[in-house]
């Protein structure tokens, strides 16, 4: 897990926000990483130190820690087990006695909304039910904000990375994917968004339903695009450009199912979509290999190792393990 991953997980950790597939993996961590369990301890005491602060609050945590968290009383594992177990009822509880507001931002607007995120950590994904009865895929190194008490007239996402959405029909709430180049906007339908923030281009495939493309990045506004099933829209970050194309629907959705499919893909994006997947980083060492396109299947029960054999197949290349890192170079 790098430095950024472990912070965000952290934060949400003691928020209460986190998956057990977060939990796992932080807890992981804490235990083989000397670094991450400061990191943790670290942020534990800053975190009661900005928002434990009223009387009543202080009286709440110290009851808890003395009951559940004492490290003299229980042992690291079971330690980690109790904190997992009880974080949300802590933070809630401290919440209601004090009429506290934990993040900063809360304190200061006028309206305060809480906000609730959902994050995949590189190697993982993760699955999720929101409170309407949607099911959302998210991909590796991917994030989903939403709003915790707002969803009855509108249902407002925010992605960044790559999810898949099956979305329960509601006419009088429109679901709202929010990206950083459109808006996707739907009343009930399976879709596709891939939306991260270091690839050169944003996508939504349309499964089934109807979605209409909103808000886009560089349009006057009210500018919109409506897609039919088996399209997908492709909108190009370098010069702002939209075009719809026909979308194989089972390569779209393969990823949410443990198989990865690619049609003529450059094999730079490839490297990237492999560093989140497995969560290893990648060097490519000969500039020729980034004019390459990759064409392939493979299942993510595979090793790395078992990827890049099978890649090898059909591509001229040759890799190493150096300082950690994956060293991708031209098959000499």
């Amino acid at each position: 897990m790098n430095k950024e991953n472990l912070k965000i997980i952290t934060r949400r950790f003691y928020l209460g926000l986190t998956t057990s597939i977060e939990e796992k993996s932080l807890f992981e961590e804490i235990r083989n990483n000397p670094l991450a369990h400061s990191y943790f301890k670290d942020f534990e005491k800053e975190f009661l130190e900005k928002n434990i602060y009223s009387t009543e609050s202080n009286k709440i945590w110290k009851a808890f820690y003395s009951q559940h968290l004492d490290s003299k009383k229980i042992g690291r594992r079971r330690l980690l087990q109790v904190i997992s177990r009880y974080a949300a009822v802590v933070v809630v509880a401290v919440f209601l006695a004090g009429g506290l507001l934990f993040l900063n931002e809360w304190r200061q607007a006028k309206q305060p909304i809480a906000w609730y995120e959902a994050y995949a950590p590189r190697g993982e994904k993760t699955i999720l039910t929101l409170p309407d009865g949607t099911t959302v895929w998210l991909n590796a190194e991917s994030t989903l904000k939403y709003p915790a008490n707002q969803l009855k007239d509108k249902r407002i996402m925010q992605l960044s990375g790559e999810a898949f959405f099956h979305v329960t029909e509601n006419k009088d709430a429109p679901f709202i994917v929010q990206t950083s180049e459109f808006d996707v906007v739907v009343k009930g339908t399976s879709f596709n968004v891939m939306a991260y923030d270091d690839f050169d281009r944003t996508e939504t495939a349309l499964l089934s339903g109807a979605i209409e493309i909103k808000n886009i990045k560089g349009r006057e506004p009210g500018t919109s695009v409506i897609i039919e099933p088996g399209e997908k829209i492709v909108f190009k970050k370098e010069n702002e450009t939209l075009r719809i194309i026909n979308a194989d629907l089972v390569e779209e959705a393969a990823w949410k199912d443990n198989l990865f499919m690619f049609t003529d893909v450059k094999f730079e994006e490839l490297c990237q979509r492999l560093e989140r997947w497995y969560d290893v980083n990648i060097i490519i060492d000969d500039k020729e290999l980034n004019h390459i396109r990759y064409t392939g299947n493979f299942r993510n029960e595979e090793t790395i190792w078992q990827v890049l054999d099978i890649i090898k197949i059909t591509t001229p290349i040759e890799y190493t393990l150096k300082d950690r890192q994956l060293i991708i170079f031209k098959e000499r």
